[in-house]
């Protein structure tokens, strides 16, 4: 039956339904549709008034399937992708750090050819046994050549990030985030400071 792609529900149904009907030693998932970064999340539903994922939705539904671990080598997944714009954000990579080693994403707004699916799954079914980091190499390679057949790679971008070498920048991000409102607590013109070089900054 519809049901909403933008439900944390109908993700952890999805996930659970995988995990059971296909288990296997290592794991990816990849979300395809369009992105919205850290705000909006991905997979907005036009069926369901465009409801998206938010990335609280997202933990929520992985949680509900894995146990999220930030043990070194404990993710109970391999890696997880997005085939969809603006997702390579210090946020999703906090979201994802405890469930995936790996993350695969657009800084940018990915072209519409996006990822090249032949290229990455058929080196895959070659070597089912290589682990998210060679993975990862290969759907960005795979990616950057398909951008580069149909002419659209001149601002291409694609990331693998391992994700258990994130913690020094993750807590940075939350103390900056910290001191941002303490400040604003003692100058209420603070973020709007802030927000005038944010956006004098390259984005």
């Amino acid at each position: 039956p519809l049901a909403s792609m933008g439900d944390s529900e109908t993700l952890a149904a999805f996930l659970q339904f995988a995990k059971d009907s296909y288990p296997a030693d290592k794991t990816a998932v990849v979300f395809w549709n369009h992105g919205g970064g850290s705000v909006s999340g991905a997979a907005f539903d036009e069926l369901y008034d465009y409801d998206s994922l938010t990335l609280d939705e997202m933990y929520a539904a992985f949680s509900q399937v894995w146990e999220p671990s930030l043990e070194a080598g404990q993710q109970p997944l391999e890696l997880v992708g997005f085939d969809t714009c603006l997702m390579a954000t210090v946020d999703v990579a906090g979201t994802f750090a405890g469930t995936a080693h790996y993350l695969v994403a657009s800084e940018e707004v990915e072209p519409a050819n996006g990822w090249d699916y032949t290229g990455w799954l058929g080196a895959l079914a070659a070597d089912p046994a290589m682990d998210g980091a060679a993975l990862g190499e290969v759907i960005c390679d795979a990616y950057y050549a398909g951008c580069q057949a149909v002419g659209t790679h001149s601002n291409a971008t694609l990331s693998l990030t391992d994700l258990t070498r994130t913690g020094p920048l993750l807590e940075a991000y939350e103390a900056f985030g910290a001191e941002a409102l303490a400040a604003a607590c003692e100058d209420p013109g603070f973020f709007s400071r802030f927000a005038r070089v944010a956006a004098q900054s390259e984005n």
